[in-house]
């Protein structure tokens, strides 16, 4: 089994330094000093870091979505670009102007979510390691128990997948 973690000691501008395990230069396999400059526990680190990498994960993962869809519709408006037809009494031509506009805003909102959701989704995974390397063990099921109207239903919640 793990060894438990390390109390905190105080470093000398008064932020928690707390004891990680693993192989450190200068500290051998032993357990090396990880500062704390969050001045917060390591559990309530590692939950913030899963908040900021559960919403930059899924709107990493949407921009990209939003990416290949304003592409593909710049593509099409650039095919549609002077398509005509002969309707009757009506001659028209197509410019392909609306699928190219909205294709650029959908580029641009995918540049821009891309922009926020690899950070966010990044610097919540940086947190949640460096929590991990602060002596936090994070808990992977958690048993749940919740009302109901006429009694209780219990089971299992995963953390993480």
């Amino acid at each position: 089994p793990p060894a438990p973690a390390t109390p905190p000691v105080v470093g000398p501008d008064g932020v928690p330094i707390y004891y990680g395990p693993g192989p450190t230069p200068g500290y051998g396999y032993g357990y090396a000093p990880v500062p704390n400059p969050y001045g917060i526990s390591p559990g309530e680190l590692y939950a913030r870091g899963g908040s900021l990498r559960n919403i930059g994960m899924p709107l990493t993962i949407a921009a990209i979505a939003l990416m290949a869809v304003s592409i593909g519709l710049m593509a099409y408006g650039l095919q549609r670009t002077g398509v005509c037809w002969d309707g009757g009494s009506s001659h028209s031509c197509d410019t392909g102007t609306t699928y190219i506009g909205w294709g650029v805003a959908g580029f641009v909102g995918s540049m821009v979510g891309l922009g926020v959701g690899i950070p966010l989704w990044a610097v919540g995974s940086y947190r949640q390691s460096r929590a991990i390397k602060m002596g936090f063990q994070p808990t992977f099921a958690q048993p749940y128990v919740a009302p109901t109207h006429n009694g209780a239903i219990a089971g299992m919640r995963l953390l993480t997948f």
